[in-house]
């Protein structure tokens, strides 16, 4: 069996992460998998970004902070953007700036590159009753070439949400 991942919070460095931080909306973590460091960002977004234009720019904020804390290290080092962003990809310009000019990959939109079926929900409010896509896992250019697998895993295990799982040389 594999061990865990052993994550290293990523030391404080700038007061917007400091502040995200403290509110559980940003967590940022350095890792080794197979030697090689990476870097991981936790991302929570405001409720209702797809609805809710304030939130959505909120949120886009946070991505705005995180990668003004780890992208200059996503040019050395792999670097991924997970979490629940609470929005759809179309509501975050920061992201799509990320996935349209920058080269990085939206995972869950191409699941298929890789036997996972593409754009797969995770999420279902209790206040819906049609299934979201509002998980993410966004991979810099470093990261997705290390990437051999990627999946939604419907399970029972959460109340709202289904785990994304991938697999990484």
């Amino acid at each position: 069996a594999k061990s865990p991942l052993k994550l290293i919070p990523h030391k404080l460095s700038n007061g917007d992460y400091h502040k995200l931080h403290g509110m559980r909306m940003l967590a940022i973590y350095l890792s080794e998998i197979a030697g090689q460091e990476v870097w991981i960002a936790n991302i929570y977004g405001y409720t209702g970004g797809h609805t809710d234009l304030e939130a959505a720019q909120a949120t886009d904020e946070i991505i705005a902070v995180a990668i003004e804390e780890i992208g200059k290290k996503a040019k050395k080092c792999p670097v991924l953007l997970v979490g629940d962003l609470n929005a759809d990809a179309e509501d975050l310009p920061t992201l799509q700036d990320l996935i349209n000019e920058q080269r990085w990959t939206d995972c869950g939109a191409c699941a298929h590159m890789w036997g996972g079926v593409s754009c797969q929900a995770t999420c279902l409010a209790p206040n819906s009753s049609e299934a979201t896509r509002r998980d993410f896992m966004i991979a810099s250019p470093l990261w997705f070439k290390a990437v051999t697998g990627f999946q939604v895993t419907e399970c029972d295990s959460f109340p709202v949400h289904q785990p994304i799982d991938t697999k990484v040389r």
